[in-house]
């Protein structure tokens, strides 16, 4: 499987690369979409990664201006780990339409080391243990909007900022078959 790069025309300037676990995409990694988008993209000239319908179990760093960007509602495109963290470094992008879920660490932390703004759209972090904060925020900037809470877990901040749009269940399309 090559990597094709898809100019992209809904995002003006933006190139894409499509992530498929059934093998019909660019590549059936999200990281690997990733680190491949990372090496062109730039603040002036963002890239999207995409990421078709499924279930990938794997733990992704983000990229500066590669946004991530699942391609259906709800819970069509879940990243899951059973144990361990989920995104193991925050980036400036957007990620969105994701099912974000783990078990027994963290989906998201922002370090005080981390000085950008990582915005979450319609995501939905579902963090399985009680006793683990799902989103810890100690430097930089976390945008949330339309995203959802679940089960477990919670929000920390200990420095950073946090800006929040609607967080609740309301905005959402729960597909029991997925």
């Amino acid at each position: 499987m090559g990597v094709r790069i898809l100019p992209d025309s809904s995002l003006l300037g933006t190139q894409t690369l499509l992530v498929d676990a059934q093998g019909d995409g660019d590549t059936t990694s999200i990281q690997e979409a990733l680190n491949a988008a990372a090496a062109f993209a730039s603040a002036s000239r963002r890239w999207s990664v995409r990421v078709a319908p499924g279930t990938y179990s794997e733990q992704i760093t983000l990229k500066d201006y590669v946004d991530l960007l699942g391609l259906g509602p709800g819970r069509a495109v879940r990243l899951k780990r059973s144990s361990g963290g989920l995104i193991a470094a925050p980036a400036t992008c957007t990620v969105s339409n994701l099912w974000l879920e783990t078990g027994d660490a963290p989906v998201l932390s922002l370090g005080a080391a981390f000085g950008g703004v990582l915005e979450l759209d319609g995501v939905i972090i579902d963090q399985a243990a009680l006793d683990v904060q799902s989103i810890q925020v100690a430097g930089g900037t976390l945008r949330l909007s339309r995203c959802l809470l679940a089960a477990g877990g919670g929000l920390e901040l200990s420095g950073g900022a946090l800006h929040s749009d609607v967080m609740g269940y309301h905005d959402y399309v729960w597909d029991s078959s997925i």
